[in-house]
């Protein structure tokens, strides 16, 4: 009986491994593309935002970015 609790035991933590594996693949993918949307709002958004905050086109609203 020991055993096969052990068995047990072994294939559950095999199960819960590959769910933190697949986890953490998804977090990093998240990651990266939260970073490649921060570079992308940063170097192709924000500089034309600016120009229209320049010339006066802006609501009262401030653009921190994220």
């Amino acid at each position: 009986e020991l055993f096969e609790l052990g068995k047990e035991l072994h294939d559950r933590a095999a199960t819960a491994f590959e769910h933190a594996g697949k986890l953490g693949d998804s977090i990093r993918q998240s990651v990266d593309r939260y970073n490649k949307l921060v570079g992308s709002i940063d170097s192709r958004m924000m500089p034309t935002l600016k120009k229209f905050e320049d010339a006066g086109a802006k609501s009262g609203k401030s653009l921190d970015g994220p």
